[in-house]
């Protein structure tokens, strides 16, 4: 089956091409489904949320083929009623996030505070209800991954403060999410090492926190041994099916796990890296940060290190389970992302000076710092 046929469930012939490696571009050939507006960038404070053309983003009709975006789409045949809309997120994490918060704080002006939507939408657990004109949201995802498709958070750029800020809901949970392997094919090696070590740090992270539950704690699991087996094999072999599909199976499985357990100290480190330099993807900002936060959690954390190397086969001791994180970094290049990402003397300084840094484990500031510090060292 195409892949055109199985998302002809939204009423319109959706074609998917792949001219361009790692790039999808959506074109909309009519249908019961009406995409009204399609926007081809990240998310940033201080843009408008409409179906206009908003100011700093760019706006295309339908018809035009770009590599991804969101989708303002209308179900109802022709009604103009808002509850017959929804929002189509089709892309990868940055999409999806920009896509999610679009349907959070869609409105019929397009006027968004973002300093109450900031401080509104901080805490994961909420079960504080949405607004009123709030969109339902199908996402399409297109890497594995960020789990966006299936956690209640997205990220926005603060260009102004260099920052990466993380809004949460219970709405942000998208209403559907498609998921196809196919759709994978075509992400380039490099991509498909930042975003399974994204799906790593996710299913750890979250495991190694206070909320885990038997349930989360098998799903980390398995999604962790589907990174370490299967990200070296999609890089090798880019039409690897199997090796897509376990891909994108754990990167659901550790977005369900993020979604309930949250993220630890690597999480707000890479973000401090990426909102000062957003040229660096996510996922290659936590492998700059992972092997000293690894070393540092392995004597807080031991117990939890000894569970997983028996997991995975390993010897039962935390240095066990560090150095084959460490290898696995070595194996997919990502041991190389300090080097590529070519710091400048003022982007570091301004990296580590930053103020969260003082916040992150306020009794222990200096350690904070000394991981971040060592993490920039080329290696």
């Amino acid at each position: 089956m195409s892949v055109q046929t199985k998302i002809r469930t939204f009423g319109g012939n959706v074609g998917i091409g792949t001219d361009d490696p790692g790039s999808y571009r959506l074109k909309v050939h009519g249908g019961g489904t009406r995409i009204n507006t399609l926007v081809a960038t990240s998310l940033k404070v201080g843009t408008s949320v409409n179906a206009q053309v908003p100011s700093g983003i760019i706006a295309m009709w339908a018809g035009v083929s770009v590599p991804s975006g969101w989708f303002l789409c209308d179900g109802s045949n022709g009604t103009p009623d808002l509850r017959d809309k929804f929002i189509l997120g089709a892309g990868g994490g940055s999409v999806l996030d920009t896509a999610k918060l679009i349907a959070l704080l869609y409105s019929r002006s397009g006027n968004v505070d973002w300093k109450r939507a900031i401080s509104t939408y901080d805490y994961p657990f909420s079960t504080e209800e949405p607004p009123a004109t709030a969109l339902p949201i199908v996402t399409l995802t297109t890497t594995s991954g960020t789990g966006s498709h299936c956690t209640q958070a997205a990220v926005v750029t603060d260009t102004r403060n260099a920052s990466k800020v993380t809004l949460f809901h219970k709405h942000l949970f998208p209403s559907v999410s498609i998921v196809d392997p196919e759709l994978m094919y075509t992400v380039p090696p490099r991509v498909t090492a930042a975003t399974g070590f994204d799906t790593f740090t996710h299913a750890f992270e979250s495991y190694l926190g206070n909320r885990t539950s038997p349930l989360t704690e098998q799903m980390s699991f398995e999604a962790i041994s589907r990174v370490l087996e299967y990200v070296p094999k999609a890089m090798k072999d880019p039409l690897d099916s199997k090796a897509r599909t376990e891909l994108a199976w754990a990167d659901t499985l550790a977005g369900m796990c993020l979604a309930n357990g949250g993220a630890d100290l690597p999480h707000p480190l890479g973000e401090i890296i990426g909102g000062i330099c957003p040229r660096i993807a996510h996922g290659e900002t936590l492998a700059m940060v992972y092997p000293q936060f690894m070393i540092y959690r392995a004597d807080t954390a031991s117990e939890k290190f000894i569970a997983l190397a028996r997991h995975l086969d390993l010897d039962p001791h935390p240095q066990a389970l560090v150095n084959r994180i460490i290898e696995f970094l070595k194996e997919t290049e990502l041991n190389k992302a300090v080097d590529r990402a070519e710091f400048t003397a003022a982007e570091k300084n301004e990296i580590e000076g930053h103020p969260l840094l003082e916040q992150l484990l306020p009794e222990q500031p200096e350690l904070i710092k000394e991981i971040m510090h060592k993490s920039l060292i080329h290696l």
